[in-house]
């Protein structure tokens, strides 16, 4: 089983499946290119919710690019969400309805936890009449 299949188990299978899939990784080596993928599928909460979980346990490397990639996923998502309210703000600010939808309106409205929720980028709505305006 290669590290993409591992993570995808760890990630969406059941209790057996990504205990089972734990007990690959350790047995093949495949932390560290477990956790990059994560990072780079952008999983790492669902990744460490994992681990929390089941208290899955990896090798002490893997564990500490696991907690800088996570840091800095957090911190790109802060400041995204951040830039993203600061959009609605002034466009609320010069008169422009405007909705956020998606992954900043999950974080507003659910009240997610710290980190659980990584933003790439921040959707916004607004009227068609004012696009030009909004831009």
């Amino acid at each position: 089983m290669n590290a993409r299949e591992i993570l995808f188990r760890l990630v969406v299978g059941d209790e057996d499946v990504a205990r089972a899939s734990a007990a690959i990784a350790t047995e093949a080596k495949r932390w560290e290119e477990i956790v990059g993928h994560a990072f780079r599928w952008k999983v790492l909460p669902e990744l460490n919710r994992s681990f929390s979980a089941l208290g899955i346990v990896m090798t002490d490397p893997a564990r500490s690019e696991l907690r800088k990639l996570s840091r800095e996923s957090f911190l790109r998502s802060s400041m995204v969400a951040a830039r993203g309210c600061d959009a609605l703000r002034v466009l609320d600010e010069e008169g422009i309805s405007v909705l956020a939808f998606k992954g900043l309106a999950v974080v507003a409205s659910a009240g997610t936890e710290r980190g659980d929720r990584t933003l790439q980028d921040v959707d916004l709505v607004v009227e068609r009449e004012n696009l030009a305006a909004a831009i």
